[in-house]
């Protein structure tokens, strides 16, 4: 049976010198989004080869509650304040939970 929740895995890179204010910053991104319509889970995983690299997963009861946070002030606040530290663009997939 198919249901319509809503995966998020991206994989961000980050600046070397900024990883411990992005690190600090995820976990205020967190509470933001817990706040969101929709808002599952989000957790976010440091890689162990490379620690510049962060992993975020993220659930949502579904893609238009998702895109309704997405389209928020507050996202683009948040996703604002993080980017500033990426040292490249993130890879962003998007999953349906089967």
């Amino acid at each position: 049976m198919v249901n319509n929740i809503v995966k998020i895995i991206a994989k961000h890179y980050i600046q070397k010198e900024n990883l411990n204010a992005y690190i600090d910053a995820c976990m205020v991104a967190k509470q933001k989004a817990k706040k969101g319509d929709g808002y599952i889970d989000v957790s976010y995983y440091q890689d162990i080869i490379d620690d510049r690299i962060i992993v975020m997963v993220a659930k949502w009861e579904n893609m238009d509650k998702l895109e309704k946070y997405v389209a928020s002030k507050e996202y683009k606040e948040m996703s604002d304040s993080l980017s500033k530290y990426y040292s490249k663009k993130a890879e962003v997939n998007f999953y349906r939970e089967l």
